[in-house]
């Protein structure tokens, strides 16, 4: 586990609708929220980062199936094996 619990939240990124947790959301968000963990929103030279809220992140997997979304972070797990 992380020391910073931003970088396991989800983010999404406005422009391209990626949504990823920070530590595999590529370097210019995990930069960004190590340098400034307290923000929600980053902007970054590929796009602006939105922290999804825990609550938001719990109703969203209440109502969708995890396992079909299809989502995986860089390392090859899946975002919902980050909680």
């Amino acid at each position: 586990m992380n020391d910073n619990p931003l970088l396991e939240s989800w983010w999404v990124n406005e422009n391209t609708g990626q949504v990823s947790c920070a530590e595999h959301g590529g370097g210019y968000l995990n930069a960004a929220v190590r340098g400034l963990p307290t923000l929600t929103e980053h902007i970054t030279p590929l796009g602006t980062w939105i922290q999804i809220t825990p609550d938001y992140q719990a109703e969203f997997l209440k109502q969708v199936d995890a396992s079909s979304m299809g989502e995986l972070c860089q390392d090859g797990t899946r975002k919902d094996e980050h909680r």
